[in-house]
Parts: C-alpha cells; sequence; structure tokens
C-alpha cells in the first residue's frame, strides 16, 4: 500500500496545477490581447501618434493587468506556503513533545525496554536496560548482543530475533541471561520494528525480570509437592471438594477405603458417600460445617459396592471455601469397644454371682460360729470385721 502524500506534497501538487492553469490563461489572453488589440487600434486610431500613443497604453495596461494576476497568484501560494509551515512546525512540535513524553516514560520505566536494527546491533536502550547491561545507553547504542553477553546467550537471543523478524510476528520468550545482577530469568515481549512505510527495519523488545516469581513458583510447587507426599500417605482417608461438596482432591487412602480409584472420586460429591438413612442426618451436617467452619462427626460413607463402612469424620472450611475432610475408618475400634462392653457385661454379672456367694458363705460361718459358742467351744471363723462393720459409730469399747 502507498504510504499518504504529507501536507508538503499535497500543496506542491495543487501548486503546480495552479500554474499550469495561471500559465495557460495567461497564455490564452495575451495571445488573444496581441491579435485582437492591433485590429481595434488599427480602426479606432487612423492618425500615426494617436496610434503609437494607443499602443503605449495598451502595452502599460497589458503589463498592469499579467502584474496583478501574478501578485494574486504568487501571494496566494505565499499564505498557503506559510499555513504550510505554520501546520509542519506545529506537527513537529507535538511530534517532539510526545517523543519526549515516549522517552520520559521508557527511562522510568522498571522493565527493559531496547530496539535493534536487521543486524541486531542496538538502536534504542532505556535507563533500566543500560542498568542490566552494567553501562550507560550511550555505550550499548551501537553493539550488538555478542558483545554483552556470553556466547551461547547470545546465540540464543540472535536466533530468537531472526525467526521473528522473519515471521513478522510478536512472541514472548522466557531467557535466563548473565547481567550486572548475576543470572535472572527475563520475559520479552518481541516482535517487528517498523518504519513509517511499514517496512521492518529491526525488532523491539520489552524485557520483565521474573526471577522472584521464578523462585516463588519454584518454592510454592516444592511444598505444594511436600503437602502432597503428606497427604498420600497419610493414614486417614483425606478428601477435598469445592463449596458445593464436589470433590477435587482424594488420597490413595480414600479410595482404598472406598473402594473407588481416585480419579473416580473426583466425580462425586459428598452427598454421593452419604448412606441413604443418613442423607438428613448429613444435610444437617452440611450446613452445620458451611456455618461454623468445622465439624467433628461419627457416621458411616457409602462404599463403591453400595455396603458402608463407620467412619469419624473431622472437615474443616478452608480460607479459599474448599472443604478439607479426614475420614478414619473406626471399624476397629468400635469393634474393641463393643468387646469391652461385653467383657465388662461378664465381669458385673459375675461380680453379682461372686458376691452373692460370698453372703452365703458368711451367713454360713456365722451359724457355724452361733452353733460352737452353744457347744462351748471357740468359734472357728473370724467374723470380728462383720461385727465391726455393723457396729454404729460411736458405740463399743469399755463402759
Amino acid at each position: 500500500m502507498d504510504p499518504k502524500p504529507d501536507a508538503t506534497g499535497e500543496v506542491i501538487q495543487a501548486t503546480g496545477a495552479i500554474a499550469l492553469r495561471v500559465v495557460l490563461a495567461y497564455a490564452v489572453f495575451a495571445g488573444f490581447w496581441i491579435l485582437l488589440s492591433d485590429e481595434i487600434l488599427g480602426e479606432l486610431f487612423k492618425d500615426p501618434e494617436q496610434l503609437v500613443l494607443a499602443s503605449t497604453i495598451k502595452g502599460w495596461l497589458f503589463v498592469a493587468v499579467t502584474s496583478l494576476l501574478l501578485f494574486g497568484f504568487i501571494r496566494r501560494r505565499l499564505d498557503q506556503a506559510m499555513a504550510v509551515a505554520q501546520r509542519e512546525l506545529a506537527a513537529q512540535t507535538e511530534k517532539a513533545r510526545a517523543l519526549q513524553l515516549l522517552a520520559a516514560i521508557a527511562d522510568n520505566s522498571t522493565e527493559a525496554i531496547f530496539a535493534k536494527d536487521r543486524e541486531g546491533r542496538y538502536l534504542l536502550c532505556n535507563r533500566e536496560a543500560a542498568r542490566v547491561l552494567g553501562m550507560s545507553a550511550d555505550e550499548a547504542l551501537g553493539r550488538d548482543d555478542r558483545s554483552l553477553f556470553p556466547p551461547q546467550q547470545a546465540a540464543a537471543i540472535r536466533a530468537d530475533d531472526s525467526r521473528l523478524i522473519a515471521e513478522n510476528r510478536i512472541q514472548t520468550i522466557e531467557d535466563v541471561l548473565t547481567t550486572v545482577d548475576g543470572e535472572r530469568v527475563f520475559s520479552t515481549t518481541k516482535g517487528p520494528l517498523r518504519d513509517a512505510d511499514g517496512r521492518v527495519i529491526g525488532l523491539f523488545g520489552i524485557a520483565r525480570d521474573v526471577t522472584a516469581d521464578k523462585q516463588a513458583e519454584k518454592s510454592l510447587r516444592t511444598s505444594e509437592e511436600r503437602y502432597r507426599m503428606v497427604l498420600e500417605n497419610a493414614a486417614d482417608a483425606v478428601l477435598v471438594a469445592n463449596p458445593e461438596g464436589s470433590f477435587i482432591y482424594a488420597n490413595q487412602k480414600a479410595g482404598q477405603m472406598l473402594g473407588y480409584g481416585s480419579d473416580e472420586l473426583l466425580t462425586l460429591s459428598f452427598r454421593d458417600l452419604v448412606p441413604d438413612d443418613l442423607v438428613e442426618i448429613a444435610a444437617t451436617q452440611f450446613a452445620q460445617l458451611k456455618a461454623h467452619g468445622h465439624i467433628l462427626v461419627e457416621g458411616r460413607m457409602k462404599r463403591c459396592d453400595g455396603s458402608s463402612v463407620p467412619v469419624e469424620f473431622n472437615t474443616v472450611r478452608l480460607p479459599d471455601g474448599n472443604l478439607y475432610g479426614a475420614c478414619r475408618n473406626i471399624s476397629d475400634r468400635r469393634a474393641v469397644a463393643s468387646d469391652l462392653r461385653q467383657r465388662n457385661e461378664e465381669l458385673e454379672a459375675f461380680n453379682r454371682a461372686a458376691v452373692g456367694r460370698e453372703v452365703v458363705m458368711i451367713e454360713l460361718k456365722q451359724r457355724i460360729n452361733a452353733l460352737s459358742r452353744e457347744l462351748g467351744r471357740e468359734p472357728p471363723y473370724p467374723l470380728a470385721f462383720i461385727d465391726e462393720a455393723a457396729e454404729p459409730p460411736g458405740e463399743g469399747g469399755a463402759a
């Protein structure tokens, strides 16, 4: 596409057209003037002296008319040229102001901004880019990346730049570069740089130091992996659900306890694991969880085969709104509790039987002791502890 002509070009074209029309008009006027004026004067003036005077006046009149036409043409062109000059001056002033503003923005940016020619030489380098390179902007201009970075890094940069220019597209690339701050990671948006006619004359770039972000991401991944290992190796089944109750995480223990694969559990929700006879209770408990942020309950959960398993369910609402639940199979605990209850009942029954037999034996011994006294013999069984237990407080002793 041809570039649009500027204001000066338009004025020049218009001026040329007007000048051509004026010249043509002048030629026609002069030709008719010369052709007709002499014949008219010859008819009007027969006296030679009068004819000479009339011819002189005719010449002055011709000069006056052509001078007026030339003055009007020149004056109009001067006015147009002055207007064009004023517009161009205003445009240049505005452009200079815009360039100064852009330069100020670039120099005060915390991101490195640069431009290169097609051979990779720096055409523009803002303050941050120069600082990263460890030199002034003037020192960086005209140099290429081979003199600024290690060979391997410079070759990678040059390859990316050439590819983007050839493909004529903008792309964001991550580079690990050696800078005055040490080895840093940059996220750089690059693209073709064009002139006023749209021709690609080089490449522009805006680079942001994302080293801290990368380190934070690495720390977050490490932390997530650590907690994932803890959850995967937990003794309890762990389930994490969104606020609506649909599972977004399940560890292996949960799958083993409920008979599902971990991926299968992610297609279910808490409600799918509630036995039919506990639906109303579970709904109340779920409402309490959303209201208070924590519940600790015992109940049953439905397994994949339709059976149920007794569990202790400890659930909390996380800061992001998700629900974290730790489930413990309490089948063994309930079996132990049931066994303990049975044993206690048996011991109590045995104790009651033993106490009954002891009472009978004491009564028998009391009768034998009484019979021995009647026969004048010493009682064979020491039962003084019974007499002491039966004696009221404050009684007994010497009178």
